[in-house]
């Protein structure tokens, strides 16, 4: 390609791009809409997107006591895989390594699992700068052998605000909470400030269906003052969830702790019929990826008790709404829960279901 000399040198001085580069500081030219100039637009926020990985963390016994934990990633959310292969039970507890509070609830929120012998569940959590999280055992758990950590996914670039997005009473009707990152998957932390049990529940924004304390990704428990819980949530394009209160006028405060961006909103049905009760594989045509997935009980019974695990996972999975990321666990009639979990390159996922309840399945966010 040649350019004839004497022509314009500098891309402001053309007829059809913007005249200054004043106040355009961090915009990208693009074409306008009349498709006839260039404009400068400002960037969409960056995406996070999944690393897919199958690292050993860590195989053997593990104490009472928090330690530090190298997910050898840098800065970043993690996913992690936990696997009991000795008969006992209890729960395994994961923070950041820079928390400084240690009286951590028990059986709920992203940063526990909670199960069996011959169980696996997953957890969720942000490292500090150096790639590391925190960790300890809790229960009959404590000094057992046979427990072992896989990292499954990390999200890089992931921020780490500590941002302070509420302090105050809670309420008993469901309330608007601006979380300060618009469609993104958001792990929030709770703390009790009240000598009160609390539960906090929380739901997507402008969900219809009342959400069932600790189903899934719906709520946390926390029973003793200064008590920290950790949350994964979505918000909408504007940045919002809802939550609500077990008990009115009990105080706290909520900080978001990370968040990954980028991520779509399919709200794609997958599935409306009885739950299976035997392992049974869920397609969704979306392939690989991190999806959290809406579990609607329509049946007039409690208690379907489902479960989600990648797909070809050979232990069991714990039903239990403890584990969080896995678990839509033991929903009321007509009320909801939340799951989060991986697809496989197909789109697939395996669930089933301790109950044959009336089952709807909606994947509500996706991060791929």
């Amino acid at each position: 390609m040649g350019f004839h000399p004497g022509g314009v040198k500098e891309f402001i001085k053309l007829k059809d791009t913007p005249a200054v580069f004043t106040g355009q500081a961090g915009k990208a030219a693009a074409v306008n809409i009349a498709e006839d100039a260039l404009e400068f637009i400002t960037l969409e926020a960056a995406k996070h997107y999944p690393l897919f990985v199958n690292t050993v963390l860590f195989n053997g016994t593990k104490d009472a006591a928090f330690a530090a934990l190298d997910c050898g990633v840098g800065a970043a959310i993690v996913y992690i895989r936990v696997e009991l292969g000795a008969a006992t039970a209890g729960g395994v507890h994961f923070l950041p390594n820079d928390e400084a509070g240690i009286i951590v609830a028990e059986g709920i929120g992203s940063h526990h699992f909670s199960g069996v012998a011959d169980r696996t569940g997953y957890v969720m959590m942000r490292t500090d700068s150096a790639g590391r999280l925190k960790w300890r055992t809790q229960g009959a758990i404590v000094g057992v052998t046979n427990i072992t950590l896989y990292l499954l996914a990390y999200w890089l670039g992931t921020p780490k605000p500590d941002a302070l997005i509420f302090n105050g009473a809670g309420l008993i009707a469901y309330t608007d909470l601006n979380v300060g990152v618009k469609n993104a998957l958001a792990i929030i932390k709770f703390t009790l400030t009240d000598a009160n049990v609390q539960g906090f529940y929380a739901r997507l924004k402008g969900e219809s269906q009342e959400v069932n304390l600790q189903a899934g990704c719906a709520g946390i428990y926390a029973p003793t003052t200064d008590q920290i819980a950790y949350l994964l949530v979505v918000t909408d394009s504007a940045g919002y969830i809802e939550f609500i209160n077990q008990t009115a006028g009990r105080t706290f405060s909520i900080h978001l702790v990370s968040y990954i961006l980028g991520a779509s909103m399919p709200k794609l049905s997958v599935y409306d019929a009885n739950a299976p009760v035997a392992w049974t594989d869920l397609a969704t045509s979306l392939g690989r990826g991190y999806a959290y997935i809406r579990h609607y009980n329509k049946d007039a019974l409690d208690d379907p008790k489902s479960a989600f695990r990648q797909d070809g996972e050979a232990f069991e999975v714990y039903h239990s709404p403890s584990n969080q990321l896995i678990a839509t666990g033991d929903i009321e009639d007509t009320k909801v829960g939340y799951a989060f979990q991986m697809l496989d390159e197909y789109g697939t996922i395996e669930w089933n279901s301790e109950n044959a309840r009336s089952s709807e399945l909606r994947i509500e966010a996706l991060s791929h």
